[in-house]
């Protein structure tokens, strides 16, 4: 099985994570539309053996003051609309929920840092990261199993 967590926007996280237990994250400074390509490969070349995990894009009343930029909600869209038409696993999580549990205090990762997935720079892979621990932790699959007693092990 496959898991693929993405952290949508202009420059987009991507966190891949095999039932093999590798793991490889990046940054995808790239237009919106090679990030859903490049998801849409993915899914159409491991369906039915892939789910994906996206952070769900919030406009809040300070959305346009952090960034004017829409590309989250055109990637969520396109991303759900692909998982969709092959029958993928589609997840969506908030940035609380994986705050809330992948982090100790804002933005320090703290369980991919534990994991040894921690990767300095930006930060939106390491969001993509820590979208896909969140996920793993309560997935009830083996790779869920096995996340789960990883992290019970490096905290």
């Amino acid at each position: 099985m496959i898991y693929l967590a993405v952290d949508p926007g202009k420059a987009t996280g991507v966190a891949w994570f095999t039932s093999e237990l590798s793991f490889r994250s990046y940054i995808m400074d790239v237009p919106r539309y090679e990030v859903e390509h490049f998801v849409d490969m993915a899914v159409t070349k491991y369906a039915p053996d892939i789910t994906v995990i996206i952070e769900s894009w919030e406009v809040r009343k300070n959305t346009a003051e952090l960034s004017s930029q829409l590309d989250p909600r055109y990637i969520i869209g396109a991303v759900e609309y692909i998982c969709r038409k092959t029958a993928v696993p589609y997840h969506e999580q908030t940035a609380g929920q994986m705050k809330s549990f992948a982090h100790r205090k804002r933005n320090d990762s703290h369980k991919v840092t534990a994991l040894g997935w921690y990767k300095p720079g930006e930060g939106h892979d390491n969001d993509a990261a820590s979208h896909l621990v969140t996920f793993l932790a309560t997935d009830r699959s083996p790779t869920g199993d096995w996340m789960r007693q990883r992290l019970s092990e490096v905290l």
